[in-house]
Formats: C-alpha cells, structure tokens, sequence
C-alpha cells in the first residue's frame, strides 16, 4: 500500500484523535469520515416494515444534501 506524508496542523490532528474508534488508524478515521455512502434510499431500505412518508424522505434527503455541503465542526472539548 503506499503512504503519502501529509501536514496537518495540531487542531485538525487533536480532531482526528478524538472521533477516531478504539484500534482505528488515522488513515482509517479519514476513510470514515469522507467515504460515506448513505442515502435516504438505503436508509429506507434497510428499515423493513416501517413506513415513512415521501414527504418525510424528501426531507430527510435535503437533510443529508445540505450536512454533505456544509458539515457540522466538532465542538471544541475544554480540558
């Protein structure tokens, strides 16, 4: 596999540490983070016999489009 040298500043690096899982490299908390795949279709699918209304789907669709466009920052932990 090969690796790639980034610089990050001590803000992004403290970001990625703390929404990273328990064993998770930082290489694989970005692939998390960026690789995201949901939609409001599988989200549907995936619920069985629980019904939604396409009124509410079209929402949450909206939703997921205007989070994917601006993202919420982490809030910032005082210690």
């Amino acid at each position: 596999m090969a690796t790639m040298t980034v610089e990050i500043d001590l803000e992004a690096y403290e970001l990625l540490c703390r929404h990273r899982r328990d064993g998770e490299s930082l290489s694989d908390a970005i692939k998390a983070q960026f690789r995201s795949n949901y939609s409001v279709a599988r989200f549907s699918g995936r619920m069985g016999s629980i019904r939604i209304s396409k009124s509410a789907l079209r929402a949450m669709e909206r939703q997921v489009e205007n989070r994917r466009l601006n993202p919420v920052r982490a809030a910032r932990l005082e210690s």
